[in-house]
């Protein structure tokens, strides 16, 4: 209820990691973050988007 009366509602949000979910404060400038922390969820997404991009990228053998 706090959140709602001072405005910081659309800065609680819910991580975008499928296995995480938690809920977190956007501290960021730009209230654009994703994750509810970069150390862990985001830098798994990154790294699985990293190595999807590897794959498509190499020469395939043969």
């Amino acid at each position: 209820m706090r959140a709602t009366a001072d405005g910081t509602w659309p800065r609680l949000k819910a991580c975008a990691a499928d296995t995480c979910r938690w809920v977190y404060y956007d501290r960021s400038p730009a209230g654009r973050s994703r994750w509810c922390t970069m150390a862990i969820c985001g830098s798994r997404a990154k790294m699985r988007t990293y190595r999807k991009s590897g794959r498509a990228a190499a020469p395939e053998a043969g």
